[in-house]
């Protein structure tokens, strides 16, 4: 096999497969406040005795929850779920701080997000096409007819007037910092019991029709449950019956009150679905928090340790790990890619491809904008990137010593400073642009005898 075949650019010429994110969008408020603010938001709506008392009695308990951790810890939060009121009454108090006028209004929900940074980066990059497949409500739909750039990649999303309904939104209280976020969702039309399965799987097959790989990007799974995934992923599986097998990219999302059967069901969904699995440092940390799991003290602050040790920890809640798979931790200081032997002639051209991601999503928090592959190349090889370094000393503290001859592979994330941007979404902003690289991968790969 020709060496050059296996560098990104050349893989990236001969790539013409579909990545397609599935299955749901929202609209994404983001607005910053001082760290005291948002802790006074979440005191006023859990006072009985107040004006702006919530009564839902989940936001009662998970928001009591995060004013007695924020009171010792930064740790970012999300309450689903809520009525469309009780997210107004949020709304209501943080507008008395910051204006309406100053808030950050975008598509958002994990896969749409990451949808559009991999339409994004891949316009001009390579041959293949980008997609989301999903409901497109109400307040999606609106956004779009002022952002319609976006068309293309909406082009096979589920427009009805069902669809329309559905005004879902998701507000995020942010530090002004960045240390920490709470995000409040109003998920109408966001869960997978609403989405229409037959005119979503006419979707993937119109989206798939060309031939090529074709890799589904999820976006956390988390609008139902890991039973109604499992039905999901084999539904899509089958529609392929010309020896085409998708490829599964499942981006994670926070375990936070989750209970350890139901964690261990969400991993064996993951072990046995994906090709392609991303968690965040706190997502893979709850991991082992929830299932009780002892770790020394090495352990307890390294992610990689933490990340390579998904095998024995699986192993030992009745789960045959799957060996097969990229696994994925990413953090604010960088990222780490542990690489199953089948695929270590591509170590290379992954570990190029994570550092563009890491540098993409960084480029994302700096600029507030989605990069084209041009961008990332600039803002990495000619600006600010090389000039105030990268986060070394942060990276080793999160992910600890990594040897030359590692089937793990890392990518440290530059400095920053007086970013534009926001916190939220850069996670889903990272597994959108890495889906594109790694899908041209693993259909390079396929093509191999």
């Amino acid at each position: 096999m020709p060496k050059q075949t296996l560098t990104l650019d050349g893989i990236l010429e001969e790539a013409t497969g579909r990545v397609i994110w599935v299955t749901q969008a929202t609209l994404d408020n983001k607005i910053k406040l001082p760290r005291e603010r948002i802790l006074d938001i979440l005191k006023q709506t859990t006072d009985k005795d107040g004006g702006h008392y919530i009564g839902n009695p989940e936001y009662q308990r998970k928001a009591n929850d995060l004013i007695r951790i924020l009171q010792q810890r930064d740790v970012d939060g999300e309450i689903k779920d809520l009525r469309d009121e009780e997210l107004e009454k949020i709304e209501r108090l943080a507008k008395e701080f910051v204006p309406r006028t100053k808030w950050v209004t975008e598509i958002g929900g994990s896969p749409a997000i990451s949808a559009i940074a991999a339409y994004t980066l891949n316009n001009g990059l390579s041959q293949q096409r980008i997609f989301f497949i999903g409901n497109l409500t109400g307040t999606v739909k609106d956004f779009l007819s002022r952002a319609q750039a976006y068309g293309p990649l909406f082009k096979y999303a589920i427009d009805t007037g069902k669809t329309r309904k559905h005004k879902p939104r998701t507000t995020s209280l942010e530090e002004e910092s960045g240390t920490f976020k709470i995000m409040m969702a109003y998920s109408s039309g966001r869960k997978l019991q609403e989405l229409d399965r037959g005119e979503f799987t006419r979707g993937i097959l119109n989206a798939s029709s060309n031939g090529g790989t074709i890799t589904i990007g999820w976006g956390g799974l988390n609008k139902g449950e890991p039973e109604e995934y499992k039905t999901l992923v084999e539904t899509i599986t089958d529609l392929f019956r010309d020896g085409r097998r998708p490829i599964n990219y499942i981006g994670t999302n926070s375990f936070m009150g989750y209970y350890p059967g139901k964690l261990i069901k969400y991993l064996e969904l993951i072990n046995t679905a994906a090709d392609i699995v991303s968690f965040n440092d706190e997502e893979l940390r709850q991991i082992y928090d929830k299932l009780g799991m002892p770790r020394n003290n090495q352990t307890q602050g390294n992610l990689t340790d933490l990340l390579v040790g998904l095998d024995e920890l699986m192993e030992k809640n009745g789960i045959e790990p799957n060996r097969e798979q990229i696994r994925i931790c990413h953090s604010s200081s960088g990222a780490i890619a542990y690489v199953p032997d089948r695929l270590s002639q591509y170590k290379n051209a992954i570990k190029e491809a994570l550092q563009k991601s890491v540098d993409g999503a960084t480029y994302t928090y700096l600029e507030r904008r989605n990069p084209s592959a041009r961008d990332i190349e600039t803002y990495t090889q000619t600006t600010n990137c090389n000039r105030r370094g990268r986060q070394t000393a942060k990276f080793r503290r999160d992910f600890g010593a990594i040897g030359p001859n590692s089937r793990v592979i890392s990518a440290i994330a530059p400095k920053v400073t007086n970013a534009k941007g926001s916190t939220t979404g850069l996670g889903a902003v990272f597994d959108g642009i890495l889906s594109v690289y790694i899908s041209a991968i693993y259909s390079h790969h396929s093509r191999q005898p």
